[in-house]
This record gives structure tokens, C-alpha cells and sequence, in this order.
């Protein structure tokens, strides 16, 4: 059940970020924080997959909501081929956890591997990191292969210790 700190916690993150990639649940929502958004001085990008997903699924279209402009995105936007649902199913948060561990030690499956991609390329476009969804897609893919996005995870994992 949805409630309003599913709304507000990605707005008022106490880390005061300047960037931020956010996935909302309903076009209503993507709305808002646009609205709520657009009066900073953040660089910010709203997902909104128009077949129910909050993140860029790679199953269908997404609107993407930036500081000064909409655009509809497809899995073509990334060069990849489009998924189905089922190439996403999850299961238990353990489960979702070995799925992450598998991305980012590359050893996930293709759909997987897309789909983080896809997230990962349109937040280095959000942080100005990359030019192109296709530059973003090139430098996600070189940080899982080269093991810097596994090595990231780890040291995130011991500051939070």
C-alpha cells in the first residue's frame, strides 16, 4: 500500500543530493515531482514506465521527465531489444539480492544485465556524466566488466558499517 512517505522519502533525502533518478508509480506522481522538482536547482530525471513499471523496464515505452524537457524512451533509446515481463520476475528480497550481486559481477542474466544498464545509463545522463543514452549504456557496461561497479557496491557496503 502506497503511502505518503513512498512519495515524500525520495524528496527529502537528508543527503541534500544535487543529482537525482527517480521512478514513480503513477503518472499523477511523476506530475508532482516535476512540479516539485522544477522550483530547485538539482538536475533531476522522473521515470515512469507506461506499462506500470517505476523504473526503465526495457517492456515497453517510459516517460522520462527531465529539468527542461518529456521524452518517451523505448529499450531501442539504449540499443538493447525489448523485454517481456517475465525476463524481470523477482521473488523473495533474498532472491532480488543474488539478482543484484549477478549484475554487478556480471554474471546476470541478459535481461538483467539490460536492464540495469538502462537505469544506470539514464542516471549518468541525469549527472551530466553522459552525452547520449548510448554513452551512458558504453560506460555501464565498462564499469560491470572492468569490476568497478562491484568494487563501488563494496566500499559503499563498508562505509555503512
Amino acid at each position: 500500500m502506497k503511502t505518503v512517505f513512498n512519495m515524500l522519502g525520495p524528496l527529502v533525502n537528508p543527503a541534500h543530493v544535487r543529482t537525482r533518478l527517480a521512478g514513480v508509480w503513477s503518472l499523477q506522481v511523476a506530475r508532482l515531482y516535476r512540479d516539485v522538482l522544477a522550483d530547485t536547482d538539482e538536475q533531476w530525471m522522473i521515470v515512469r514506465g507506461l506499462d506500470g513499471y517505476d523504473e526503465i523496464s526495457l517492456t515497453g515505452e517510459c516517460l522520462t521527465v527531465l529539468n527542461d524537457q518529456e521524452m518517451i524512451l523505448s529499450a531501442e533509446s539504449f540499443g538493447f531489444e525489448p523485454l517481456t515481463h517475465k525476463d524481470l520476475a523477482g521473488g523473495t528480497p533474498a532472491h532480488n539480492a543474488k539478482i543484484m550481486l549477478n549484475v554487478l559481477q556480471g554474471n546476470a542474466t541478459h535481461a538483467q544485465m539490460n536492464v540495469t544498464i538502462a537505469n544506470a545509463s539514464a542516471a549518468l545522463v541525469c549527472a551530466g556524466r553522459a552525452k547520449t543514452l548510448l554513452e551512458g549504456v558504453a560506460m555501464a557496461q565498462e564499469s560491470i566488466q572492468s569490476g568497478k561497479a562491484y568494487s563501488s557496491f563494496l566500499n559503499l557496503l563498508e562505509a555503512s558499517r
